[in-house]
């Protein structure tokens, strides 16, 4: 017999914004997130945030909730059944128009700056150094293939 452990799609969505989804078979999906060295965040940075938000609350049946100032800051956390799965920021002027829409993945660790720097050292170009913020310290990375994501040392460790 064939076991189906799950069905993926990746798609683009009407920002330029690649995503994908997932449906459970016999595998899950990440069954540890929010601890050092797993997933603990993503966010899509939209060039055009109401459209992402109208889109991602149709397709994915979001509520967003505004945390932001609606303004410089515009910032909304998508909910799924009360629970705040993933976040929508509308990019600024300050990031050049050849970035465009996209998701970006959070891992959560120990030690933003010994995690960033040992990154370096296999090959990895760091975008953002470690900085604080409001939620812990972050960096951007690019992996040695191309990939960006984030890593966070959240503030309440």
């Amino acid at each position: 017999t064939h076991e189906r452990i799950g069905s993926m799609a990746i798609a683009v969505d009407p920002v330029g914004a690649i995503f994908g989804v997932w449906q459970a078979g016999t595998t899950t999906g990440a069954r540890r997130v929010n601890e050092p060295g797993t997933l603990t965040w993503n966010d899509c940075l939209s060039r055009e945030a109401e459209r992402s938000r109208e889109f991602y609350a149709t397709v994915c049946g979001w509520t967003n909730d505004q945390i932001g100032d609606g303004g410089k800051f515009d910032y909304t956390t998508g909910s799924v059944n009360g629970k705040v799965v993933g976040g929508i920021m509308q990019m600024g002027a300050e990031l050049p128009d050849e970035i465009p829409s996209n998701w970006m993945t959070y891992f959560a660790v120990d030690n933003a700056v010994e995690t960033a720097d040992k990154a370096v050292s296999l090959g990895a170009n760091l975008i953002m150094e470690p900085a604080d913020t409001q939620r812990g310290r972050l960096a951007v990375i690019q992996d040695p293939q191309g990939a960006v994501f984030a890593i966070i040392e959240p503030s309440d460790q």
